[in-house]
């Protein structure tokens, strides 16, 4: 099948072999005519063998019958590793839109897009706030599905599909997927045609490689093995590096932990820059300054990712800020850095082959059951970035053994064995009840019928014991109706929230809430009933859910429930503090305390050191320590987290945050800005329940944004002024905005980090000289 047997217009087509692509890939042509007839389809297909221009047709389609097309992927970096491609469509004429980041609100200009990018939890608060443009939604491609596994992301994807397959419209649905065992049930659950093929356009061999030799798997799934011949001595990566080097190959190397990626990109670096050329070293002392040029404050960190840059080498992690890790796969597209010593996350990340794959090692650290080897499906997930399409004829991947009885080992479970099962996560307390109550918020759920519906319409539901299932929404639906986010009206007309026996409607046991004492005194309670326009009195017999106002606010806030409480708890703390100051490493506790936040890793000689800290602050913190002693670990890494981010509200450089707390620059900026969306839903709840201290959360929030002392709040006002220049305006006289109304450009120019045309910028917006 080629290009121009699709059923798409000329100028459609023409963006597409553009790129060189005339004929397609035999999973290409075997999805595309069933997405053409407008069937739901599943590809599980290896990476790199055309999974995106199949989605790319499908929503083109979608667009062309007058509708839109929302494309959904897990992680930022590949949102706009999409935009890019499809942006090349806005050549013919069709509007490109993103939607990333804030959970509580749904973007302005979206419904004028035609094909829309978003993250799942993006498109999961779509569904939550009934953006009205969603009601033109067509095709929703659902990319990297099988992470519907993930504990934390896999519910929401899952969810974000079953509500999609629930609206009016006709939507089709178009998922990818890496190979899996059971793609065939995905594909059966969502009514999909199976399209499964270990087709890949680059030959990829796996290998198994100890001292010099290569053991590979014959059809016969008998092992034998070969003398690889790579010269040269040291360690066994050493070696293959060396040698994929000189044939002119890049390479990625997979190893378990942040520290053993920065020590073996160290020791790679040595061997790479033998292998540079004069044009690439000066390519590279570029990439290297603009790496340190692109961060807001240059850490020790940043300088040791720079000089690894300027060798050739580099490192990834989650520890390094977006700009590091996109610094570095730039220069590895580019074909500069010859190799990236990087920890897994890069394997689920962004679309970055090399010719050669090279998977060091096959255990990791589990914090209940120690050392545990790594899933088949993540090592063939690192190894299936072996092969650069249009450039390899051949991909190669190499599974370190460090000894021979591994060999045999690892050839078994990795080379002859079958990747494991996807499973629904959806199942876990956190994640029913954000989606059971965001389903009855938003109106998708209405009464104990269309609980049933939406519950028996989920993955968990196709693959698990439903009675048992059952009993987990029943319990569900106690605790939200305990602690004041639902009610619901009986029979007899009555609004409630005291005892409900779910197992009436076949939802496991008797449930028996306390009293609705908050429900009752909310603001604006019926206001928030009359907003859900699908939930009248009349909709359905008998019972029937409604979110209170606090229950609105926690779903459309995007946050799990037990954080909503445990933030009002915080606040009822805060209420009852009479003329007593309102402690900021107490308030930022509460936040770090959220389950929503994850906290930093206590080590075992900082449990004396947070201990003594919290004994010594007892009457300072919002929240009680677990009575569980067992547990108190979990309670003095909320402490740990929380004064990170006070340090970093304190103006403590990220050199000495990260050195401080063990930590890497991304650590520090993925913490603030989780923990200023939870102080935010902080001060949102606040504003629900009328408290006083909206104001002192509303200063905290800009404090934790800015990474500013309180006395810098005016200055980080002004634009392009961050927390580093505010601080040296402040130092040189220049305390406020109204100081500097009096100020020259002369002024603030001998001020360090403020130039000329910024310090005309500066005077223009508050009215100086």
């Amino acid at each position: 099948m080629r290009v121009d047997d699709i059923d798409l217009p000329e100028d459609f087509l023409s963006v597409i072999k553009q790129h060189g692509i005339d004929t397609l890939y035999p999973p290409q042509a075997e999805a595309i005519p069933h997405v053409q007839e407008g069937k739901n389809v599943l590809m599980a297909v290896p990476t790199a063998s055309g999974k995106s221009l199949v989605a790319y047709v499908a929503a083109l389609r979608g667009v062309l019958r007058g509708g839109k097309a929302l494309y959904i992927v897990p992680l930022r970096a590949l949102a706009w590793e999409k935009i890019e491609e499809l942006r090349e469509f806005q050549k013919v004429g069709l509007r490109i839109g993103v939607s990333l980041g804030d959970f509580d609100s749904s973007p302005r200009g979206l419904e004028k897009c035609d094909i829309i990018v978003a993250t799942a939890e993006k498109a999961d608060s779509l569904l939550r706030h009934r953006a009205q443009w969603l009601g033109e939604v067509n095709v929703v491609i659902a990319d990297e599905v099988h992470l519907i596994q993930d504990g934390k992301r896999g519910p929401v994807m899952e969810v974000i599909l079953s509500r999609f397959r629930s609206l009016p419209q006709d939507i089709q649905i178009i998922a990818l997927s890496a190979t899996i065992p059971n793609s065939g049930e995905i594909a059966s659950w969502l009514e999909a045609v199976h399209v499964k093929s270990d087709w890949r356009p680059v030959d990829l061999r796996n290998y198994v490689y100890n001292s010099n030799y290569l053991y590979f798997t014959e059809q016969s799934f008998s092992t034998s093995r070969k003398e690889a011949g790579f010269q040269g001595s040291g360690k066994n990566e050493d070696r293959i590096v060396g040698d994929s080097l000189a044939n002119g190959h890049q390479c990625l190397i997979f190893v378990n932990t942040r520290k053993r990626a920065v020590s073996l990109a160290k020791r790679l670096s040595k061997i790479a820059v033998n292998h540079l050329t004069e044009a690439e070293k000066a390519e590279l002392t570029d990439r290297s300054k603009s790496l340190l040029k692109g961060e807001r404050e240059t850490t020790d960190v940043a300088k040791e990712l720079a000089s690894f840059i300027e060798r050739g080498a580099a490192y990834h992690h989650a520890g390094l800020t977006d700009s590091m890790r996109k610094n570095v796969e730039a220069g590895f597209k580019a074909g500069h850095i010859k190799l990236i010593a990087a920890t897994p996350t890069l394997a689920a990340g962004v679309n970055l082959p090399a010719r050669r794959v090279i998977v060091r090692d096959m255990y990791r650290f589990d914090g209940i059951r120690g050392m545990t080897p790594i899933s088949v499906l993540e090592v063939k997930q690192m190894c299936g970035r072996a092969g650069r399409p249009g450039y390899d004829t051949q991909g190669e991947a190499f599974i370190i053994a460090s000894t021979r009885d591994r060999v045999d080992e690892y050839a078994r479970r990795y080379l002859m064995g079958e990747g494991e099962t996807i499973q629904s996560k959806l199942g876990a307390e956190g994640a029913l009840r954000m989606h059971v109550l965001s389903s009855i918020s938003a109106g998708f759920v209405v009464d104990p019928d269309s609980l049933r519906s939406f519950i028996d319409s989920t993955l968990y539901a196709f693959q698990s014991d439903i009675q048992y299932l059952y009993q987990q929404v029943g319990d569900t639906i106690g605790f939200l109706l305990e602690h004041g986010f639902l009610k619901y009206l009986d029979g007899s007309g009555k609004l409630r929230s005291d005892e409900l026996d779910m197992s009436t409607f076949g939802f496991g046991n008797p449930i028996y809430p306390a009293s609705a004492t908050v429900c009752d005194e909310l603001p604006g309670f019926e206001s928030a009933l009359s907003s859900l326009s699908r939930v009248t009195p009349d909709a359905v017999p008998g019972i029937r859910f409604y979110p209170t106002e606090f229950g609105l606010r926690t779903s459309r806030l995007y946050i799990d429930p037990l954080s909503a409480l445990n933030l009002k708890n915080a606040l009822d703390t805060i209420e009852e503090l009479e003329g007593e100051k309102i402690s900021v490493l107490g308030t930022l506790h509460a936040v770090c305390s959220c389950p929503d936040m994850n906290p930093l890793y206590l080590r075992r000689a900082e449990n004396a050191l947070y201990s003594e800290l919290y004994f010594g602050r007892e009457k300072e913190f919002l929240i009680s320590p677990p009575s569980n002693p067992y547990e108190f670990d979990f309670f003095l890494s909320e402490i740990k987290t929380a004064t990170m981010v006070q340090d970093w509200m304190e103006e403590e450089s990220e050199d000495a945050i990260t050195k401080k707390y063990g930590i890497g620059p991304g650590d520090i900026r993925g913490r603030v800005e989780l923990g200023e969306w939870l102080m935010y839903s902080m001060k949102e709840l606040a504003k629900l329940f009328s408290s006083r201290h909206v104001p002192f959360l509303e200063a905290l929030i800009t404090r934790m944004k800015s990474g500013v002392k309180r006395e810098l709040l005016d200055l980080i006002s002004i634009r392009d002024v961050g927390r580093v220049r505010a601080r040296s305006l402040f130092d040189a006289g220049f305390s406020s905005r109204k100081v500097l109304a009096g100020a020259s450009t002369k002024d603030l120019m001998g001020i360090k980090g403020i130039g000329k045309v910024l310090a005309e910028r500066i005077l223009m917006e508050t009215g100086g000289k």
